[in-house]
């Protein structure tokens, strides 16, 4: 088994390097980033806990060793791939240019910002198991009772929906300015709007008691000023390195982060907590011990769903592609009172998380609400063989997608929408909710409407003009 482990990491190391190697600063828009560099700190969190002793995480060491092939084999793919493409792409640039307007950005980030702040308020404030035990309650009662999301619900979702395109410019804003300032010598202030959808990322993350929000947040920030930063050919080394010191605070930050939200949630203090106290021997440890979990939490939840629920036949896409089939047609869903989709019309299967966790909390199994990664829900769909097939054709369509970024001019959200997702499934290989249900509503809704508004607002704006010139 550390065999695997460490050939696993080795290969995941030489790739990561070598797509540097090709892509240059072009590679933090690639998705294949985050899937080396999460796995990278994942192999190496469970390495270190082996080290230590602490084996708690293995429950059969061949369904480890099974999973480090799939993950090896995805990195083996990503390098093929990418060998064949990169010289068509060395001297191209980004060519996603926003219409969106800085200040109807500035406008829009303040308000959603406003908003979250009232809903903290009003909400629990920094109480987090409370505001998790309310977000989990909330989620359960729509799945179960069916209750219809109350009228305040709906607002919010839209604003904080909507914060997602906001995050992506505001990312866009820094990468431009970040380039301007350190590439072109030119004196250009980092506006504090910019970070306000970060802010409110942070916040709703609070809001709901969890952590991951800042995350994903995070994520598509680094998106927005990636794909500011591959409009240029002339990126430089300075620029990377300062963006690389941030990068490593913003990484030590978030270490503290997930261990305090870790012993909060164990209703404990940080002097017995089980989070640190397993780690006591190794005090350098400490501060990362949230981190370690985090990384490593997906390892005993594949062992252990890969024997208790696997179906006696493979569901064939109906999982792993549940974001396509489960998109429901808007307005023509609310007129008939029922979704309009795929999986609805053709009676498919249906995942969700939330019956998935309550059936395994039924059934007393170990670690029931743990995560299990994305390689768990293609064994599902396609078997063993099979997931090695379906890791390549989506290697290859990530591939196509990437390369199509650079070759047409784009202005809209809604055109780098399949960049978005890819983007972000890739980094999230380590969970398995990810890609369970209608995930992709989160992305084209907001995407729509972000664009609607800019549309509305560019026309108004010409309208006005037209009236002045009068």
């Amino acid at each position: 088994m550390e065999l695997y482990a460490y050939s696993t990491l080795l290969i995941l190391i030489f790739g990561f390097i070598l797509q540097f190697k090709y892509y240059g600063v072009k590679y933090f828009l690639h998705p294949s980033f985050w899937f080396f560099l999460i796995w990278i700190l994942s192999v190496i969190s469970f390495i270190i806990y082996i080290s230590v002793g602490l084996t708690y995480i293995i429950f059969d060491h061949y369904l480890i060793e099974e999973l480090f092939v799939y993950v090896s084999f995805t990195a083996l793919c990503f390098i093929i791939a990418s060998s064949f493409s990169y010289k068509k792409l060395k001297n191209n640039s980004a060519k996603w240019i926003p219409k969106f307007s800085e200040e109807h950005f500035r406008i829009i980030a303040t308000t959603i910002l406003i908003v979250s702040l009232i809903s903290f308020v009003v909400g629990s404030g920094f109480d987090f198991n409370k505001n998790r035990e309310i977000m989990v309650n909330q989620t359960r009662s729509a799945v179960f009772n069916k209750t219809a999301p109350t009228v305040l619900g709906i607002i919010s979702s839209v604003l904080w929906g909507l914060n997602l395109p906001m995050l992506i410019l505001s990312g866009y804003y820094i990468g431009n300015s970040y380039y301007l300032r350190f590439n072109k010598k030119l004196k250009r202030k980092f506006k504090k709007y910019y970070f306000y959808p970060f802010i409110t990322s942070v916040i709703s993350t609070i809001i709901m008691g969890a952590r991951a929000g800042v995350v994903a947040s995070l994520i598509f920030m680094i998106f927005g000023i990636s794909l500011a930063l591959s409009r240029y050919n002339d990126v430089s080394i300075k620029l990377l390195s300062k963006m690389a010191k941030y990068a490593l605070i913003v990484f030590l930050a978030f270490s503290i982060f997930a261990t305090y939200i870790n012993v909060i949630r164990e209703r404990s203090n940080i002097s017995n907590s089980n989070t640190v106290m397993r780690w006591s021997p190794y005090p350098i440890l400490k501060p990362f011990s949230g981190l370690l979990e985090y990384m490593t939490d997906h390892y005993p939840g594949y062992q252990l769903r890969r024997v208790d629920s696997m179906p006696k036949e493979p569901r064939l896409g109906q999982v792993s592609l549940s974001g396509i089939t489960m998109f429901s047609v808007p307005i023509a869903s609310q007129l008939l009172g029922t979704p309009v989709s795929i999986q609805n019309v053709f009676d498919l299967y249906a995942p969700n998380i939330i019956i998935r966790s309550s059936d395994l909390m039924r059934t007393n199994a170990l670690w029931e609400s743990t995560t299990a990664t994305v390689y768990l829900l293609l064994y599902e769909d396609w078997g063993y063989w099979g997931t090695f097939i379906a890791i390549f054709i989506f290697v290859i369509i990530t591939q196509l997608i990437y390369n199509n970024i650079f070759r047409k001019k784009k202005v809209t959200f809604l055109s780098i929408l399949p960049l978005t997702l890819v983007y972000f499934l890739w980094s999230q290989t380590i969970f398995s909710h990810v890609i369970l249900g209608s995930w992709m509503t989160a992305y084209i809704y907001p995407y729509l409407v972000a664009d609607i508004i800019s549309n509305y607002m560019k026309n108004s704006y010409r309208r006005e003009k037209l009236i002045l010139d009068k």
